[in-house]
């Protein structure tokens, strides 16, 4: 492969790989967009809300297609204009989707836990540095769970919560969670690539819960990750205007696309074709669907418990490989009490 490669000496590229729902929307569409804009990064995507504003080649979604689909990257490695003087960025939340998510939105069955090999393989002459925004796991599993509802609706019908998370019949979370969102395991992952003979690979962190609470601090240690002023991302952050669920009685309302009852006998082709964001046949939604709100029930306490209790072990491990504050753990929650 190396044919392939130009001159990348004293390039450097971070990789941020999500997870979904920890603000990596907000990370992409007002911080490294801004940063990009000003000459601080050279962003190469994702951009989802602002492509106008977005001047690059959106090469985060190129590699995302690529990789889901196990094609080689290097039809797109020579047109990627990589700066020497700033920091790389590749930001996609999809990354670190889960398989159950691509196998309905994108038809792919890849394990999203390959991802950082495939990338590093790719670029194995450059300094790649991992970033990885974490949340409290029962919280970042719900949240997804909202926001894919429409996708998993589409192929599952009334599908709960327990339904989507659970393994049937059973209390434990389903093993393609429980390994995806072991933060430990991203992070073996990362660290075994480092004996492989590449250049070294870096792995950093972020809290989603930082940024709702400790935004100085959340702002700092990514200023020093991207190596820019954390005045400027301060400045980004601030005009981020932040969106409120529908909450009533308990229950998330979630916009759906319901096929009407004319086409039901056709439901199978057209739902799950029509979900594939990939497919250009969205001037057909007023014609097969309708919208409607649903409403999501809000789990109880007990239930974010029995999930934290299954990723408790992990996290404490997680923590004292990375030497991370075991305060901040107990404080967001991601574990009950400090081990020794």
């Amino acid at each position: 492969m190396r044919k392939y490669l130009g001159n990348y000496e004293n390039k450097k590229v971070l990789i941020h790989l999500g997870y979904p729902k920890t603000a990596s929307t907000t990370l992409q569409e007002n911080i490294f967009l801004d940063l990009h804009k000003s000459g601080k990064i050279n962003y190469l995507g994702r951009v989802y809300l602002n492509k106008d504003r977005f001047k690059n080649t959106d090469y985060a979604i190129k590699i995302r297609k690529l990789f889901l689909k196990r094609k080689s990257l290097i039809k797109i490695l020579k047109k990627i204009n990589l700066k020497t003087n700033i920091i790389n960025v590749i930001s996609d939340e999809n990354y670190s989707m889960p398989k159950m998510i691509n196998r309905i939105q994108y038809s792919s069955d890849v394990d999203p836990l390959n991802f950082p090999k495939f990338i590093s393989n790719t670029f194995f002459e450059l300094d790649i540095t991992f970033l990885l925004t974490i949340r409290r796991q029962s919280d970042m599993l719900f949240s997804l769970f909202v926001q894919k509802y429409k996708f998993l609706y589409s192929k599952h019908y009334n599908i709960t919560f327990e339904e989507f998370l659970l393994c049937k019949d059973s209390s434990l979370v389903k093993n393609e969670f429980r390994e995806l969102f072991n933060f430990n395991k991203i992070y073996e992952i990362v660290r075994n690539l480092n004996k492989n003979g590449l250049k070294q690979r870096e792995f950093e962190i972020l809290f989603f819960e930082d940024l709702k609470h400790n935004q100085d601090y959340f702002c700092s240690k990514l200023a020093k990750i991207l190596k820019c002023p954390m005045s400027e991302i301060k400045k980004s952050l601030n005009k981020k205007e932040w969106r409120k669920k529908r909450i009533k009685h308990n229950n998330i309302d979630v916009e759906i696309n319901k096929l009407r009852f004319v086409f039901q006998p056709f439901r199978k082709y057209l739902v799950y074709n029509y979900n594939d964001p990939t497919l250009k046949l969205r001037f057909l939604n007023m014609f097969f669907f309708k919208r409607e709100l649903k409403s999501i029930p809000i789990p109880n306490q007990e239930f974010y418990e029995l999930i934290d209790k299954q990723f408790e072990e992990s996290n404490h491990v997680f923590f004292r490989e990375m030497n991370l504050d075991k305060n901040k753990g107990l404080k967001y929650k991601y574990f009950e009490n400090i081990v020794v």
